[in-house]
């Protein structure tokens, strides 16, 4: 908190402003000290001068009602899924409007966003199973991610989460845990260590077996993330959203498993037109 306020302080001293999440209690009792127009507040649950009303979870995203000092100003029709979302657009429409830039023009952009690389990523579709890849590699994250799919899209998720670093596995495990039960299934593979030392009896293992403690979540631990697509594609419910998430090289396991599914499509669509042939003689 200290750094923050030191933070704040150089930002006011330089004739700048503050962009603050009024509906985040620490970040409002750190702002206390300053007021406007230094600092401009925007939420979605807590009566602010720029608000999000009216939110509806879509499966093309989240859209909502723009209100600014208690008038509403426009629409805003995000293609890009999670409460958070809405929260980082409201930054972006309170930046603009500091700027001196044009609502329309804030409203517009934002409309016109499609979301960055790793942020809930469509990775491809085939027979009924839609994968995502998610850069997610803290709880927070984790949480709000799968949550916003689960209002948007309203399917059974599958979430492949690979660790990231021995020292956030051992100290954020039971978060880690808690986060995940969001998804319907949950598969956990071995730690991506990026240069963190080995923490002997730390693993990826340690997730899952919370997971099945705490609830009855279907969980699994797969050690090598290069066993998970066959696994998947075994086990896989044909009517569900994939979700690959971790700040690691698990990005790589989504594309694989596209790969069996179209080449299990194309050997089926082979033994079929082979057995028409055979009934036609």
């Amino acid at each position: 908190c200290e750094h923050f306020k030191t933070f704040m302080d150089k930002i006011i001293k330089n004739k700048g402003y503050l962009i603050v999440n009024n509906d985040d209690e620490t970040l409002m009792s750190l702002v206390k000290d300053y007021s406007p127009p230094s600092t401009i507040a925007y939420g979605i649950k807590n009566d602010a001068p720029i608000m999000a009303k009216n939110i509806k979870h879509l499966k093309t995203g989240v859209s909502y009602s723009l209100f600014i000092d208690g008038k509403k100003e426009g629409q805003v029709n995000l293609s890009v899924q999670g409460i958070h979302n809405v929260y980082n657009s409201l930054a972006a429409i309170s930046i603009g409007l500091c700027e001196n830039a044009s609502l329309d023009l804030c409203i517009e952009g934002l409309n016109q966003f499609t979301g960055t690389k790793r942020r809930l990523q469509l990775i491809g579709q085939r027979d009924n199973v839609t994968i995502y890849d998610d850069y997610a590699h803290h709880p927070t994250e984790i949480a709000l991610t799968l949550d916003g799919i689960k209002k948007s899209l309203k399917k059974p998720v599958t979430c492949i989460f690979q660790p990231h670093r021995y020292t956030r596995t051992q100290h954020l495990c039971s978060e880690f845990a808690e986060a995940l039960t969001i998804a319907d299934t949950i598969i956990v593979t071995e730690i991506f260590a990026s240069n963190d030392p080995k923490i002997e009896g730390v693993s990826g293992k340690n997730i899952v077996d919370l997971i099945k403690k705490n609830s009855e979540k279907n969980a699994v631990f797969i050690e090598k993330k290069s066993n998970v697509p066959p696994y998947i594609v075994d086990e896989l419910n044909k009517h569900t959203i994939i979700v690959t998430m971790g700040a690691g090289d698990i990005h790589t396991v989504g594309k694989e498993i596209i790969k069996r599914l179209q080449f299990i499509a194309s050997s089926t669509k082979e033994k079929s037109e082979a057995n028409l042939i055979n009934d036609d003689h």
